[in-house]
């Protein structure tokens, strides 16, 4: 998605591109803050969610043509609740990693990004730990099972590879992938699975 926002920041096809991070936590007044914060409106003053909408809306129908680019959505939300005018001027794009979301969103094409394939995640995880890095033998085993428990998720796979960088104690990585392990557990409980 970064990528998609840099070209068309960099064509300007649309006259503004807005990027919001969503996450699990936000709500509808983080919402019109990011999208307020990305076009340059002030709304720190408006404590009624209506009021704020109603700036937010007008604010954006003076745009010409707009993207807005609602990464990691948790759940759905009404658009025009946040601020978000109906029409063809503008262009939503949203990542989840839930079906459901797209579907209350009603969102019009859905784009599947699959996990990547072992080879591929630990390509990804190799060349986040360092290009120069190289793994003792008996460290590289267990960096691969780490890769592997990251499930072939990219932003997973730069964190935690990130957080090895630079580490060639073998203690330290089985630490890693037993807190892995346990988080991984902990996730398969869940409801937003």
């Amino acid at each position: 998605m970064t990528h998609i926002y840099n070209k068309i920041e960099s064509s300007r096809i649309f006259g503004t591109a807005i990027w919001v991070t969503v996450s699990k936590d936000s709500n509808i007044e983080r919402l019109q803050n990011g999208i307020a914060q990305a076009i340059g409106l002030e709304l720190s003053n408006k404590e009624d969610e209506m009021r704020r909408s109603m700036e937010l809306f007008q604010a954006l129908m003076r745009r010409e043509k707009f993207v807005i680019i609602f990464d990691d959505v948790w759940k759905s939300f009404p658009l025009e609740k946040v601020g978000i005018p109906e029409g063809n001027a503008y262009k939503i794009v949203l990542t989840t990693r839930l079906k459901n979301v797209c579907l209350a969103m009603q969102c019009q094409e859905k784009i599947e990004v699959k996990a990547l394939s072992k080879e591929e995640a630990w390509e990804l995880f190799k060349e986040r730990l360092g290009a120069d890095l190289v793994l003792s033998p008996e460290v590289e085993p267990i960096a691969k099972l780490v890769g592997e428990e990251c499930g072939g998720l990219p932003r997973r796979i730069i964190t935690i590879a990130s957080e090895m960088r630079e580490k060639d104690d073998i203690r330290e990585w089985r630490n890693a992938l037993e807190e892995l392990k346990c988080s991984m557990m902990e996730m398969e409980g869940m409801d937003d699975k």
